[in-house]
């Protein structure tokens, strides 16, 4: 009788072994995959238009090509398309609240294109040395530089070089 006792409980401590071990492993699994596609709500998967750029030292705001876009992907990877030339990289995104976050992009292709080359390099400096982002939406009050009248969402991205916006 005792050997029958010790073997229903060596089964059902197995058991419960293995539940807690398929309990743990689907938890792991699905803490995982939220980090390896964070989404930023109404941030990631939109064409952005490049609106300005200024390096500290400018004392103007750089003209932008209307061809120049700029998208960040959920995966943690951006890209700028600047006029037929593509640009692109990696960026880490840590909210600090709901309009603003600490941003670090790492830049694996940079072309710049035959047209605007100058501002091209002025805007891979200020990439390189962002650390800040800033979230605007409609109505936009005391922005500067004033976004056009079709945006509805503007992004600023600032750090120790200088700074970039962008709409959509």
């Amino acid at each position: 009788m005792k050997s029958s006792t010790q073997s229903m409980l060596s089964v059902k401590s197995n058991l419960n072994k293995l539940i807690f071990l398929v309990f743990i492993s689907f938890l792991l699994f699905s803490c995982h995959k939220d980090k390896v596609n964070p989404e930023i709500e109404g941030v990631t998967g939109f064409k952005w238009q490049v609106y300005s750029v200024q390096e500290v030292n400018d004392y103007y705001i750089n003209p932008i090509p209307t061809d120049w876009q700029f998208n960040l992907n959920n995966d943690q990877s951006f890209s700028f398309k600047l006029g037929s030339s593509v640009c692109s990289g990696t960026y880490s995104w840590t909210a600090i609240d709901t309009v603003s976050a600490n941003v670090i992009f790492t830049i694996k292709e940079w072309n710049n294109p035959l047209q605007s080359a100058g501002t091209a390099s002025k805007l891979k400096n200020v990439v390189q040395a962002v650390n800040k982002c800033y979230i605007y939406k409609y109505p936009f009050l005391g922005q500067y530089p004033g976004p056009p009248f079709s945006a509805t969402m503007i992004l600023q991205f600032k750090g120790s070089a200088g700074f970039f916006y962008v709409y959509r």
